[in-house]
C-alpha cells in the first residue's frame, strides 16, 4: 500500500496511472524492482506489476522501497532519461569525463531523490547503513555500475538534506561517514573524481531538485512538482 500510494500521488498530478505493486521480502542487504511494463523471461508479455523485493535486513527501516518505487516514477515518466542529459551538460563545461560518470548514474540517483523527496532524511541513515562496509569497498568505482561510488552517494544525499532543511542529524551522519572513510585513502584516480564531485555538489542538488524538468509537465523542477495541489507535500 505505501509502495503505490507513494507512486500513485506523484503520478496522479502528471495525469498518469499508477500500475499495481507487489513487495515481497527476501534475503540480501540491498533491495529490488522489476519495473511494470518490462518485458519477462519469455519476451512474450511485459511485467503487469512493479515487483520491489525488500530485504528482511532493512525490514526496520525499510526506506529502500520508496528508492524502488523512484525507479518506477523515472522510468514512466521519461525522468530519468531527461536528468542524464541534464547531469552531463551541466558539468561537461567542468570535465567530461566527470559528466559521463554522473551521467551513468542517473537513474540511481533518480531513485535516490524520489526516496527523499518522499521521506525527508529518513533514507540517509538506512543508506549509509547497507552500503557501508571496508574504505577500499565505499571507494570502489566500477565504470559499469549505474550505482555512484558508494562514498559519493552518502554524501550527495547529506547534501540534498543540507540545501532543503538546513544544520541537522543529516549533518552528523555526513561528518561520521567523512570521518571513517576519508577521501584521501582512495586511490588516486577515484580520489580526483571525488573531489571534482564535491566541488559541484552545489550545482548537482540544483540539477536534481530545482532544475525545470519537461518530463514533470510543463518543465517545473522535481520538488516544486511535489508541492502542486494533489502532491504528498501539500497538506
Amino acid at each position: 500500500m505505501l509502495a503505490f500510494e507513494s507512486l500513485k500521488t506523484p503520478l496522479r498530478v502528471l495525469g498518469q496511472e499508477a500500475p499495481q505493486v507487489l513487495v515481497y521480502i527476501d534475503k540480501g542487504l540491498g533491495a529490488s524492482i522489476l519495473r511494470a511494463g518490462v518485458r519477462l523471461w519469455d519476451d512474450a508479455n511485459p511485467s503487469p506489476v512493479a515487483a520491489i523485493k525488500v530485504t528482511r535486513h532493512n525490514l526496520g527501516h525499510p526506506t529502500a522501497l520508496f528508492h524502488e518505487t523512484g525507479h518506477q516514477f523515472g522510468h514512466q515518466t521519461g525522468w530519468t532519461a531527461e536528468l542524464a542529459d541534464r547531469l552531463e551538460s551541466t558539468l561537461h563545461p567542468r570535465s567530461a569525463e566527470l559528466a559521463a560518470v554522473w551521467r551513468g548514474w542517473a537513474s540511481e540517483i533518480a531513485a535516490d531523490v524520489f526516496a527523499f523527496a518522499t521521506t525527508g532524511w529518513a533514507p540517509l541513515p538506512a543508506l549509509a547503513n547497507v552500503i557501508d562496509g571496508t574504505t577500499p569497498q565505499v571507494d570502489r568505482f566500477n565504470p559499469f555500475d549505474p550505482h555512484p561510488i558508494a562514498w559519493l552517494r552518502v554524501i550527495l544525499n547529506g547534501a540534498l538534506c543540507r540545501s532543503w532543511y538546513g544544520v541537522g542529524p543529516w549533518d552528523t551522519i555526513v561528518r561520521a561517514w567523512w570521518e571513517r572513510h576519508p577521501p584521501e585513502s582512495a586511490p588516486a584516480a577515484v580520489r580526483l573524481l571525488i573531489r571534482q564531485s564535491v566541488d559541484v555538489l552545489g550545482d548537482l542538488v540544483d540539477v536534481l531538485t530545482r532544475s525545470s524538468m519537461t518530463s514533470l509537465g510543463g518543465g517545473v523542477p522535481f520538488m516544486e512538482s511535489w508541492t502542486r495541489p494533489g502532491s504528498p507535500r501539500v497538506r
